[in-house]
């Protein structure tokens, strides 16, 4: 059932488009949904593009920069979709691609082309329906067994009357190679003798004999240690002296010495030591950009991974598919995810193919152009990241504080990087108080307590095992009342399929309402950063309370990105999962330790 077909052109610009279906409205602008999340996102190597109760499909002419896409419905699947892409596509440019790609739109009468379109698709829709389906082997069907009905994985004692035998897998004893085997009949009885309660308890306690039997006897008593004298407190008949008073008076003065120690130790680590030197320098723009000698050159970095191919007529995917394989194998050894490495070459191949490349140009010249530019676009921000200034308007014009919270796995640095915020603002003027609602992990408030310490940062906590949502909640609505500008929530760690700690992470954001969700990851890790990021970004809106506003991730912080050198693919994958910016990287252990990320630095590690 086709809803939708529309022929467009990269600019925007719609030349046609024919609605069906009149009795079902579209709901919403799904067309445009698929240029801002797949065209303009270079996700265009997918196949389809689901958007709520609708699939759409695509082609590209990219010599006369077209695109061809058709919507139609989730549940009745037009299977023909492709077919009827390449015919209309074909007979389309037939008959106005050279008016196209002269560039005279004004010329274009394509009043005529609706009879010719409806003329294509009942041809491809009656081939289709004449076609018979290819079914699915027996063996490969997905069988969903009912919730009720449950394995057989032993045949009860003591039950003879089943209606069916059940053949059970005999595992072999474990076996040193010097024991002979053991007889089927010692091991168990037959199935159809009949076993007692008492035959069961004789052969259980035959068991444990037969275990302590073969543990090793000792060889001789071991030698009666030694033990230290310990003080022993006087007896009520003799007189204590004030000294040992003193050393058994532990109730004052203790305590607090123990955490100022702390406290210095951690000042000491965070911001008495030197700040990271660290710095993502780009490469060398003469390296990047001279084509002419890397081409020459046959072990360039970059162009050595591909043949220069000159005087191609048009390009097809048998003249990419080299390059773009090097190329995937560059990106998923530079750590990005092996299949948004593989979804990246695949949109690239799909913007070049039918491409006539210039006389002096080649495929290698025009695949890194091409990544090149779509990496840019990936990594820009699509909206400001810069929390200074939002937290300022914030509180200029709603006056109120400005609501952070943090989230990730466990051990990732959150709390370190929630420090380092902190610190961040406060050297820009701001007031900022932290909320201890890692109420889940013992040592988290304590930990959270002692970096509030060094910072001079209000610290707003009640314990453990409260609800994270309620202490969020008093740490704002006390913040807002001391004027303060900014609050950073601390939330527990948890592991991206723990569905009770999500719960409560999605409870305290929907309670909440914070400007900002930020997911703390590890640079180190690839395909699982992004299993991490896509879960929770799922989470926080699938597992609100009712009627609640569903919310996303809006931005990412890496961690240890220090450690990774110019293996930066992780920030490629979490971006390309979610479409949400890098907002800071950690690159060291003190406070200072925090950079903002330069896209153009980002890709030219990647590519170097």
């Amino acid at each position: 059932m086709i809803y939708q077909f529309c022929i467009f052109d990269r600019g925007g610009m719609v030349l046609w488009m024919g609605k069906f279906e009149q009795l079902t409205k579209v709901s919403g602008s799904p067309m445009d949904l698929l240029v801002r999340s797949v065209l303009l996102e270079d996700r265009a190597g997918a196949t389809n593009f689901a958007c709520r109760d609708y699939l759409m499909e695509w082609k590209f002419a990219n010599e006369y920069g077209l695109i061809f896409a058709v919507l139609y419905s989730r549940i009745y699947k037009a299977h023909y979709a492709g077919q009827l892409l390449e015919n209309v596509k074909t007979e389309f440019l037939s008959q106005y691609g050279e008016t196209i790609k002269g560039g005279n739109y004004d010329k274009l009468d394509l009043s005529p082309f609706s009879s010719t379109f409806r003329i294509i698709w009942k041809r491809v829709e009656a081939a289709s329906n004449a076609k018979p389906q290819e079914a699915t082997p027996v063996e490969q069907r997905k069988v969903v067994k009912p919730i009720t009905e449950t394995p057989v994985l032993a045949k009860p004692i003591g039950r003879t009357d089943q209606a069916q035998p059940v053949i059970e897998k005999k595992e072999q004893p474990f076996s040193f190679g010097n024991d002979a085997p053991t007889a089927p009949d010692a091991q168990a009885p037959r199935a159809s003798q009949k076993m007692t309660k008492d035959d069961l308890l004789k052969k259980i306690m035959a068991r444990k004999n037969k275990g302590k039997s073969n543990e090793p006897q000792s060889a001789a008593p071991e030698a009666p240690v030694k033990r230290e004298k310990t003080k022993r407190l006087p007896s009520e008949n003799k007189s204590i002296t004030k000294a040992a008073m003193g050393a058994l008076d532990h109730s004052t003065g203790g305590a607090e010495d123990e955490e100022e120690q702390q406290v210095e130790r951690v000042r000491q680590q965070f911001m008495e030591a030197p700040a990271s030197d660290y710095d993502l320098i780009p490469a060398d723009e003469s390296e990047l950009n001279d084509d002419t000698v890397a081409e020459v050159q046959d072990d360039s970095k970059v162009m050595s991974f591909f043949k220069g191919l000159a005087g191609i007529k048009e390009l097809t995917k048998e003249d990419l598919a080299p390059a773009l394989q090097k190329l995937q194998d560059q990106l998923v050894g530079k750590n990005v995810a092996v299949n948004i490495a593989e979804q990246l070459c695949n949109s690239v191949g799909a913007s070049l193919e039918g491409i006539k490349p210039g006389s002096f140009s080649s495929v290698s010249r025009l695949v890194r152009s091409a990544m090149t530019d779509a990496l840019t676009r990936l990594l820009t921000p699509k909206q400001s990241i810069d929390i200074l200034s939002q937290a300022k308007s914030v509180k200029k014009n709603e006056k109120r504080p400005f609501v952070v919270v943090f989230c990730g796995v466990n051990g990732v640095g959150k709390s370190t990087s929630l420090a380092k915020v902190c610190f961040y603002l406060q050297q820009q003027g701001l007031v900022v108080h932290l909320a201890a609602c890692d109420t889940f992990r013992s040592g988290a408030v304590e930990q959270l307590r002692t970096h509030a310490r060094c910072l001079k940062a209000e610290l707003h906590e009640q314990g453990y095992n409260k609800d994270a949502a309620s202490v969020a909640k008093y740490a704002i609505t006390t913040a807002a009342k001391s004027n303060a500008d900014v609050v950073l929530i601390d939330t527990a760690g948890r592991m991206q399929d723990n569905e009770p700690l999500m719960r409560s992470l999605a409870k305290l954001i929907s309670v909440n309402s914070p400007d900002r969700i930020f997911f703390v990851g590890e640079a180190l890790v690839g395909n699982d950063a992004v299993d991490q990021l896509t879960k929770f970004d799922s989470a926080i809106s699938t597992l609100a309370p009712p009627q609640s506003v569903p919310r996303h991730v809006d931005g990412i912080i890496l961690t240890k990105f220090d450690t990774i050198d110019d293996k930066v693919g992780a920030a490629v994958s979490m971006v390309y999962a979610t479409g949400q910016p890098i907002v800071f990287v950690g690159v060291g252990q003190t406070y200072m330790d925090l950079r903002k990320v330069n896209s153009k630095a980002l890709v030219n590690a990647l590519l170097k």
